[in-house]
């Protein structure tokens, strides 16, 4: 009996490493994925950032899988008033893909909860939000939710452009 239940522990253990290494295949999996999506070439075509310049790529998962890309000699100006004054602050341009895979239209609900004064984009998957606030549109395409922020310049139409640009190539990737 106690060889049995013996065995029986092993043969749980056993299947419970497997799943946990599958599992976590899956999110690499999907990481990769989201930064193949794009090419370093592409994206700085598409955000107008010269082709000489270091690009910072990570993937992570904060809490699905992103590529963020940074150019840190790449600097826009932004303008922010604090206690009163104007102060222009200088930031490194930056980009970022996330891919939530198997979305539904609850989780979108859920994510555009964050827009202040949303702007509703046609021609960019189903039901495309930019929000200026977070420089950032979100859309559902091919069962994925997916956000492009893009932060590259101080002019937000600007952002807006490229970041729809951005979208509408993640989109045929997919």
């Amino acid at each position: 009996m106690k060889k049995a239940l013996f065995i029986i522990s092993v043969f749980i253990f056993a299947m419970a490493c497997k799943n946990k290494d599958n599992t976590h295949s899956k999110t690499s999996k999907s990481d990769r994925k989201v930064c193949a999506l794009v090419t370093e070439e592409e994206i700085k075509d598409l955000l107008a950032i010269p082709k000489g310049e270091v690009t910072k790529m990570e993937e992570a998962a904060p809490t699905q899988p992103t590529c963020f890309y940074t150019w840190e000699s790449v600097i826009y100006i932004k303008t922010m008033n604090i206690s009163g004054r104007d102060l222009d602050l200088e930031y490194p341009a930056k980009a970022s893909i996330v891919l939530v895979e198997n979305a539904n239209e609850g989780m979108y609900q859920a994510s555009i909860k964050a827009y202040k004064e949303p702007q509703v984009e046609s021609g960019i998957g189903d039901m495309a939000i930019w929000g200026t606030n977070l420089s950032q549109i979100t859309f559902l395409a091919k069962g994925n939710l997916v956000h492009v922020n893009v932060q590259v310049t101080s002019d937000a139409k600007e952002n807006r452009d490229k970041a729809i640009q951005l979208a509408k190539l993640v989109i045929d990737r997919l």
